[in-house]
């Protein structure tokens, strides 16, 4: 091969690389010069954002009316005390919640483990006598 024709190959292909980058620019990064190949960049992605938890919210929002005290608009200051308030209130019937299954999951259980009892009570009678019509206990 002489050098032309290798000049050629490599500016058709520098054609085809940027073809792809228009096509796709969010899988490419700008800094990369290695040529690689095409499907080691589509690992190039932004990250995820996660969701903020509602106590963060509480705090950030009880740092922010105590730094801005006598600042801050009072119809303004009033919505966030009231978002405060029911952010407040969700998340003490969150807690409460939690209590309560916590408390009630042995007895959850064993109320399972009855019903399971029964019903493969009444799955034996009915193998047993096919023909004959079961009783439900109520």
């Amino acid at each position: 091969m002489s050098d032309s024709e290798q000049n050629l190959s490599q500016s058709s292909s520098d054609d085809e690389e940027l073809k792809k980058r228009e096509r796709h620019p969010d899988n490419y990064d700008p800094k990369n010069k290695l040529k690689m190949g095409k499907f080691h960049r589509y690992d190039i992605s932004k990250p995820k954002k996660r969701p903020v938890p509602n106590k963060k919210k509480i705090r950030d929002l009880e740092r922010l009316l105590v730094k801005t005290e006598g600042k801050m608009p009072e119809d303004i200051r009033s919505k966030k005390l009231e978002e405060l308030k029911e952010m407040k209130r969700a998340e003490k019937g969150k807690k409460e919640a939690e209590k309560f299954e916590s408390r009630y999951k042995k007895i959850r259980f064993f109320e399972k483990k009855k019903i399971i009892r029964r019903l493969e009570k009444i799955e034996r009678q009915i193998k047993d006598e096919p023909n004959k019509a079961v009783e439900l206990e109520e």
